[in-house]
């Protein structure tokens, strides 16, 4: 469900049934233990994400956020007042002058976490006009830029850098139920598309003017994915965008 590669190289692997480490040689796991504040508070890790001092921010499948500490080798539950709630399904960088932060997007909206205070607060999800947007996200990204795009069961939002409201992005055409409902995936790539993978409408991307289109094969239910939901999109220089699905394995598109 989630793989990342810390500041020493290790490579962690998250899954239905824990947390594991690989050095090139040995698998070292860690087993959940509900009851005590030092290890993991359940098996299922949604989430990864590498932070600077070698340790590690985890998303939970049913138990919220989660902290590794390298030095320690305990794990720690960051909290706060206001969420987020129990299911997190993405953790990701966030802008913050060089050092650690991560957007949260969790079943019950959007949080920023910083590492400069350990802070965690929620974002609200608001349009221009004040009305709430729907809170439950699957996907978010920051471009270098500060655009902050965030993808779940109303479609695909972006928030312009200094603005402090989210526009609904609606696309039309054959890649418009791409688009417009259930956003699991957000990707980048180096020709500037943004790919946008789907719940159960395969990928397609949008190109810098906002125009949407559509992948032959891989845009909507009858493509390579079927209607398996798009989790995660990635870049392999040389070898083309990676595209892993819930169900239908792992699609290269090069």
């Amino acid at each position: 469900s989630a793989v990342a590669q810390d500041k020493a190289g290790l490579i962690w692997i998250g899954t239905f049934a824990g947390l594991a480490r690989y050095d090139g040689y040995r698998l070292h796991q860690w087993e959940s233990a509900p009851d005590d504040p030092d290890r993991l508070p359940e098996i299922y890790v949604r989430a990864l994400l590498p932070l600077s001092d070698g340790g590690m921010l985890i998303g939970m499948g049913a138990a919220g956020l989660v902290r590794y500490d390298p030095t320690t080798d305990r794990f720690r539950r960051i909290s706060a007042q206001d969420g987020p709630g129990s299911r997190i399904y993405a953790v990701m960088p966030a802008l913050d002058g060089g050092r650690d932060a991560a957007w949260i997007a969790a079943d019950d909206g959007l949080f920023l976490w910083r590492a400069s205070d350990d802070s965690l607060r929620p974002v609200p999800l608001l349009d221009a006009g004040g009305q709430p947007l729907n809170r439950k996200l699957f996907s978010v990204l920051e471009e270098p830029n500060g655009d902050l795009w965030v993808g779940g069961m109303g479609g695909l939002m972006r928030r312009r850098a200094g603005e402090p409201h989210f526009t609904q992005v609606r696309a039309e055409g054959p890649a418009a139920d791409t688009v417009n409902l259930e956003v699991w995936a957000i990707h980048r790539d180096r020709e500037g598309r943004l790919w946008i993978g789907s719940g159960d409408a395969g990928a397609a991307y949008l190109m810098p003017d906002g125009s949407a289109h559509a992948v032959t094969g891989l845009t909507g239910a009858n493509g390579l994915a079927g209607r398996r939901t798009i989790r995660s999109i990635m870049e392999v220089p040389g070898k083309g965008l990676w595209i892993a699905t819930d169900g239908a394995g792992l699609i290269i598109l090069d």
